[in-house]
């Protein structure tokens, strides 16, 4: 019975990196993956997230000792049955991000592609249509949006799809071909699915920011990009500011020197109240920008700016 509910959780996920860039005046769409898997959710699932709900048993946990809270809810999320599966139809999904141009901060009413006028469409090579919704994530205040665009019930075995990206302001349309040689990756109930957005800058910059906050310099300077700044570049950043709380947002710069698609890190050290409390209630005490490039889902730092003491230093 352990052996059937843990083939429930047996997914097969085919991806392809695709890297391409589309300027369209003010925004730049960057398409980054795409992938398609052998399964959907079940029925069940499909209600609760129509309904907002999650599985009973997050509920259930909630009145049992905190210790047996965590082993509760893998026992009943294993013996569950979250997916149907097909041996001709799944998933497919294109991912990447959308940036404002020139660097600022996003417009409290644009939420998504779609609120700038820009739709992207997703074609096989019969010229049938997927992308039927769009996820899209955000951390405040950057300026750049994660997507997802999903179409159900694709052929599992297409050799070549089109991505078209329309900007209704100006009807200006772009249109490519994607003939995807697909890199197969298993995942199980004991090895799960990498976050939704590997690609995501703010998770990749803090590979080298959460060592650095650790005590652990050593480690971060190992993303120090190599040549004639690195001395000056490791001299900016070698400080004890990291001992202090800190907050920090990722900001597309576009261009830094000799380098493209640089994001930079704007980071606040300060102190948090003794009881504890949100990002804004930290008194500020320095601040510093960070200059990254990323190749290989890992962040290189090509400049950084000296940290500046606040006047309000506490």
């Amino acid at each position: 019975m352990t052996v059937f509910f843990y083939c429930q959780h047996y997914r097969v996920v085919k991806r392809y990196d695709i890297d391409k860039l589309i300027t369209l005046n003010d925004v730049t769409v960057w398409i980054k993956e795409m992938s398609i898997e052998n399964y959907r959710p079940g029925k069940r699932q499909q209600e609760m997230l129509s309904e907002y709900k999650g599985p009973w048993y997050l509920e259930a946990a909630q009145k049992l000792p905190r210790p047996l809270q965590i082993p509760f809810i893998k026992v009943c999320h294993l013996y569950t049955m979250p997916y149907e599966f097909d041996k001709e139809f799944g998933t497919l999904r294109v991912k990447g991000l959308y940036l404002y141009q020139p660097a600022g901060i996003i417009p409290e009413d644009h939420n998504s592609l779609r609120d700038l006028g820009i739709d992207i469409y997703l074609y096989d090579e019969e010229q049938r249509y997927y992308g039927r919704s769009m996820e899209t994530q955000h951390h405040n205040p950057s300026n750049y949006y994660l997507f997802s665009l999903k179409g159900e019930m694709a052929p599992l075995h297409k050799n070549s799809y089109r991505v078209v990206i329309k900007d209704n302001r100006n009807n200006d349309l772009h249109s490519f071909i994607i003939s995807p040689q697909w890199e197969k990756k298993t995942y199980t109930y004991f090895d799960r699915t990498p976050e939704q957005y590997q690609f995501d800058p703010f998770n990749i910059i803090h590979k080298f920011l959460s060592p650095l906050r650790q005590g652990k310099k050593e480690e971060g300077r190992k993303y120090i990009l190599a040549g004639a700044e690195e001395k000056r570049v490791w001299a900016a950043l070698d400080h004890g500011y990291w001992e202090m709380d800190g907050i920090d947002y990722v900001v597309y710069e576009e261009r830094r020197g000799a380098y493209e698609n640089v994001y930079s890190s704007n980071i606040t050290f300060g102190h948090m109240p003794d009881t504890g409390g949100h990002p804004e209630d930290l008194v500020p005490v320095a601040s510093q920008k960070i200059y990254f490039v990323i190749r290989d889902n890992s962040p290189l730092v090509i400049d950084a700016d000296p940290v500046t003491v606040l006047s309000n230093r506490n």
